[in-house]
């Protein structure tokens, strides 16, 4: 299983409460924030990933990351 979570902020009770219980359950974790980056919006626009449009950009690092993470995953099951 992988979770992916969005607008996530430790510092709300709630959520911060939610992260200790997937903790305590030894579900993985990644730790990775997905900057709000204009990348995202032109490449969009422009109908390709972020990754083509521009590479060397953070969100197309993060984004790889976090696939990389979802494979190595679904890999050692």
């Amino acid at each position: 299983e992988r979770l992916l979570l969005t607008q996530f902020s430790s510092r709300r009770a709630l959520q911060q409460d939610l992260l200790e219980l997937w903790l305590q359950a030894g579900l993985p974790i990644l730790s990775v924030r997905l900057h709000r980056d204009e990348v995202m919006a032109c490449a969009l626009a422009a109908k390709q990933p972020a990754g083509a449009y521009a590479p060397e950009s953070m969100i197309a690092h993060e984004l790889t990351e976090i696939a990389s993470w979802c494979l190595r995953g679904e890999l050692a099951q």
